[in-house]
């Protein structure tokens, strides 16, 4: 069986940690990290990348709901599996030794913060920088609060696929700006593991040719 992954580039360290000296991986895309921000247009991209690989037995998704980015895709001639997370910080989180009991694990009022995400063109900390730079001192500081000013502690989640000091010098640096605790969180990949492998559980919406995927696909437990 031939099998494509489509992938966001801010799970490039995670997608690469669960390939290391696997056999048989599949073909795999990597599209550019930070589309979550405009809905609309990833899910032109996704549903362009899915119609040109149709010469494949099934293509996969590392990406979740996406802020209904992903919402109407669908595959004309093979099967569609997306993971039935509300977004890449969901499946990070999840472990399959905890399991699931809601549909998403993420806590209000928490940042969450991947290597991946430090990566992202608007990632938090050049946004402040731009901001002060652009606004000054006072405005930028107030700028900063209405944007950011819900959030109460970062989390950065431990995946067990990159440095972890350097994304916590990089949280350091994010204080200077926010009043906020830090917090490093246990993760894994044990999702981008069932997806390399294919090993899909009830973890995944499976979708048949022809088949569109709708929002009540996500609810986990009826949520």
């Amino acid at each position: 069986m031939e099998r494509l992954v489509i992938s966001c580039k801010m799970l490039s360290d995670e997608l690469h940690k669960v390939c290391e000296g696997k056999k048989n991986i599949p073909r795999i895309i990597e599209l550019e990290r930070g589309m979550h921000n405009n809905p609309k247009r990833l899910q032109e991209i996704l549903q362009k990348q899915i119609h040109e690989n149709q010469d494949v037995d099934e293509i996969v998704l590392t990406y979740g709901l996406c802020g209904n980015g992903t919402l109407g895709l669908m595959s004309p001639k093979t099967k569609l599996i997306i993971p039935k997370f509300d977004d890449c910080i969901s499946q990070l989180l999840y472990q399959d030794c905890i399991g699931r009991k809601k549909r998403s694990e993420v806590q209000k009022g928490h940042l969450y913060v991947t290597r991946g995400w430090t990566l992202d063109q608007e990632a938090i900390l050049l946004q402040c920088q731009n901001i002060l730079s652009i606004y000054g001192a006072d405005t930028g500081k107030e700028i900063i609060n209405q944007i950011y000013g819900g959030y109460q502690q970062i989390s950065i989640i431990d995946t067990k696929a990159y440095d972890m000091h350097q994304v916590e010098n990089y949280v350091k640096n994010i204080k200077k700006y926010l009043n906020v605790e830090v917090e490093n969180v246990c993760g894994s990949t044990d999702i981008l593991e069932k997806i390399i492998s294919g090993n899909y559980d009830d973890n995944f919406i499976i979708l048949s040719p022809g088949e569109v995927l709708e929002e009540k696909m996500f609810r986990f437990n009826g949520k």
